[in-house]
């Protein structure tokens, strides 16, 4: 369930396989399924079994094609490899190649055709660009993921060629304010107008977690969000002898359709025997915790429970690894996970005051000039209309002495962000301590500790000193 959704269910495996196939019968008409990627990560049924929970789920929804995630490379090359053999469908990316962009690996098929009903469709793959900095970067050593338009091209004179359509599924996404495409911005909109107008016959995006459903350079574009909050029914359609596309997102309301029961069964089955463990109540909340605003209480326990957990000056944690909220009263072991599912290991590192600062000015260095970390140890002041990486007038720390540049500080983060992740590479060449614990297990300890009910820390560490 979700706020807007006012009680109601939203998605589900068991409620997604009629959906689709209600879909299917409504249209009478031939279906492709895809998928624009990021399918193994993101709770703990899926991280107990290294994605092979899901892939089981997506084989039974039928899908024919999808694309390669940013988190597909979370536990390994190696482990995507086997989770692409568990798939009874293609994985696709165009753009990924070995690090000089000279030759393609073996794994990542550029681009497949599915034939169904006579019809032949043609999918092309791309992978974000910003993989390298939304993964753990050893897990894409070794590998570049190039601009997507270049890497469509290569392929679609052979694509077009065999097929009667052609489709981009690319996880790369977009920000729309409006259907307008003026009010869009993002990765694949950037794709899309880099291409001859109408060239694709329609791209299915990702990776943002937006609806969007938008037309750029005559290319119709649909994201149907993340979690299941939404479908993408896109129909192609004969009208006078001229092709149209009309494209409609889908709330799929558990409500409405009578859940598969051998779905639901074989969920049920795998989720006892994690109940144990996710089941666990491990604080009480006064009010939920919410990631609103930019900037925010959860945020804000979040990097205080880093900080506590390595007992260091600092603690720096980037937005993109909180996932989800944590709701008002008992709160389980399996909710603190859902909002810290990567397993990420913390690490104590030892900086100058120039890297912290650094550091610090990645946090502010968005276009939208608000703070995109949550900080523990430290109050910053910033100047938004500055250049990237020269907006901080002042750092304070919690003993409140100003940062000094040539000072030695500690400070905590995950191994992701320690080895450049999230554009933090000043980071990666700092001496590193490994903590022993995960992100999700401080967060759980630290809220053992605190006093129940837990209250968010409400003091603003981020403040904009032009706004």
């Amino acid at each position: 369930m979700w706020d807007w959704s006012n009680g109601r269910q939203v998605g589900g495996v068991a409620a997604l396989k009629p959906w689709l196939d209600s879909l299917a019968r409504v249209c009478g008409c031939t279906s492709v399924r895809l998928d624009a990627g990021d399918e193994m990560q993101g709770t703990a049924l899926s991280n107990a079994t290294l994605g092979r929970g899901t892939i089981d789920a997506m084989n039974a929804l039928g899908i024919d094609a999808a694309a390669i995630g940013n988190h597909e490379f979370d536990w390994s090359v190696d482990t995507l490899r086997s989770r692409m053999r568990d798939a009874k469908y293609p994985f696709l990316s165009a753009n990924i190649t070995n690090a000089a962009g000279t030759a393609r690996p073996d794994w990542a098929t550029p681009w497949t055709l599915v034939t169904k009903g006579g019809a032949r469709i043609a999918v092309i793959g791309l992978t974000t660009t910003e993989t390298p900095t939304s993964t753990a970067p050893r897990n894409v050593q070794g590998l570049a993921f190039g601009e997507g338009a270049r890497a469509i091209k290569q392929y679609l004179p052979a694509a077009r060629g065999a097929a009667d359509f052609v489709i981009v599924v690319a996880h790369a996404g977009a920000v729309c304010d409006s259907a307008m495409a003026a009010t869009c911005h993002g990765e694949i909109l950037d794709v899309a107008r880099q291409l001859d107008s109408g060239s694709v016959d329609l791209i299915v995006a990702g990776h943002s977690h937006q609806r969007v459903n938008t037309v750029v350079n005559g290319i119709p574009i649909v994201e149907a969000q993340s979690s299941a909050r939404a479908i993408g029914v896109v129909d192609f359609v004969r009208v006078g002898g001229r092709r149209e596309v009309r494209v409609q997102l889908v709330t799929p309301y558990v409500d409405q359709i009578k859940p598969d029961v051998a779905l639901t069964a074989a969920l049920a089955g795998q989720q006892q025997a994690l109940r144990n463990i996710t089941e666990r109540v491990v604080a009480r909340l006064k009010f939920p915790l919410k990631r609103e605003g930019d900037e925010y209480g959860l945020g804000r326990l979040i990097a205080d429970a880093q900080r506590a957990a390595g007992r260091a000056d600092v603690a720096i944690m980037n937005n993109g690894g909180i996932r989800s909220d944590l709701p008002e009263g008992a709160v389980t072991w399996g909710t603190v996970y859902q909002v810290q599912p990567f397993q990420n290991r913390l690490l104590r590192l030892t900086v100058t005051g120039s890297v912290l600062e650094d550091a610090l000015e990645q946090c502010v260095a968005g276009r939208d000039h608000l703070p995109n970390c949550h900080v523990a140890g430290v109050e910053v002041w910033y100047e938004g209309r500055k250049e990237p990486g020269k907006r901080i007038t002042r750092v304070r720390l919690d003993n409140g002495k100003d940062l000094e540049k040539n000072g030695t500080y500690t400070l905590v983060v995950s191994d992701f962000m320690a080895t450049g992740g999230s554009g933090f590479a000043m980071l990666a060449g700092a001496p590193k301590q490994d903590l022993d614990v995960l992100d999700v297990d401080a967060l759980v300890r630290y809220l053992g500790v605190l006093r129940t009910p837990v209250e968010a820390p409400a003091d603003a560490r981020f403040h904009r000193a032009d706004h």
